[in-house]
């Protein structure tokens, strides 16, 4: 099977210069609710604040060489990383032979509790949408909501204004050649967690593919095996991430039944790679794997590594067996 390195396994590794998604929430996190001008400039706020991180690096040319030197079969790319017009990365991507599997779109739709709001948010993907087809992707992931509700706004109302985001979203993306597709939401602040929630979302929206997070539906106290075989016929790209039950509430994920859940190296927690993989490979899945979770190892880029070896000796491994069966 294919395999892509998404760049959030690599992201503090990576040269930022403006303040992307990540950064944004940190600053609010810390009570900064005006972001500065610069990447820079936001980690030096953060550091004053006791938080110690800092820039990176590598550029997006270094991580796209990385990618090819270790045989990586693509690049699955975060849009709020994207620090250069599409044609620019293009040019980048096609110097070294390298696929763009997928760039990941995270817009809070469902953040919109008036229509202006709304518009905005469209604006904002459709250039998203625009950037991506430039540097040469023909998948979108688009995840149409935040972790929580915004003031004055419902479950209900979150769950439509959603769905139309969707719905907008995948007309303007026919007309430059890209599918959409979504992915549950490690979260259960807004309706976009469960087996039913999705079963709801696909009603509503009947052309949107569905990229299967192997992690993610643990959130929802739900088997993502099920999930997978529930909408197999849409899944369109799979991401490789798993978690793990903890007692820490920093940086981890509260489930239905109260738990928490954090990411945790694959094979550690409780997602079932083995099966999961088993199945790809009676679907004869030949879509793109992007792996979201690292093997331990001195640096990000050698832990990237190790996770790919993980499952590709995983797979051969289950490939074998399953021809002796």
């Amino acid at each position: 099977m294919k395999y892509s390195l998404m760049s959030l396994m690599v992201d503090s590794e990576l040269r930022h210069e403006r303040v992307n998604f990540i950064l944004g929430a940190m600053l609010a996190g810390a009570g900064i609710r005006e972001a500065p001008a610069s990447a820079d400039e936001a980690y030096r706020l953060l550091n004053e604040l006791g938080i110690p991180v800092k820039n990176g690096t590598a550029s997006f040319e270094d991580m796209v060489c990385f990618a090819k030197e270790n045989n990586f079969d693509g690049l699955d790319l975060m849009y709020f990383q994207m620090e250069a017009e599409g044609r620019e990365l293009r040019a980048i991507l096609e110097k070294y032979g390298v696929v763009l599997s997928a760039v990941n779109i995270i817009m809070p739709f469902s953040d919109a509790v008036d229509e202006d709001r709304f518009q905005e948010l469209l604006h904002e993907t459709q250039h998203a949408i625009d950037e991506a087809a430039e540097a040469g992707t023909k998948q979108i992931l688009l995840v149409p909501g935040g972790y929580g509700l915004a003031e004055g706004q419902t479950r209900e109302g979150a769950f439509q204004v959603m769905t139309r985001g969707l719905r907008e979203s995948i007309a303007y993306a026919r007309g430059k050649n890209v599918a959409v597709s979504t992915e549950t939401l490690e979260t259960t602040s807004v309706p976009w967690a469960s087996l039913g929630e999705m079963r709801r979302v696909f009603d509503a929206v009947p052309e949107l593919m569905y990229t299967h997070d192997s992690g993610n539906p643990l959130v929802a106290n739900e088997d993502p095996l099920m999930l997978f075989r529930e909408f197999q016929d849409r899944v369109v790209s799979v991401h490789f991430k798993d978690l793990g039950y903890t007692l820490e509430e920093e940086n981890s994920y509260r489930c239905m039944d109260g738990r928490r859940t954090k990411l945790v190296p694959p094979g550690t927690g409780a997602v079932d790679f083995q099966e999961l993989i088993r199945l790809l490979l009676l679907r004869r899945y030949d879509g793109f794997i992007a792996l979201e979770g690292s093997r331990p190892a001195a640096d990000k880029w050698q832990a990237a590594i190790r996770a790919l070896e993980y499952f590709r000796e995983m797979e051969a491994k289950i490939a074998q067996d399953m021809e002796t069966e």
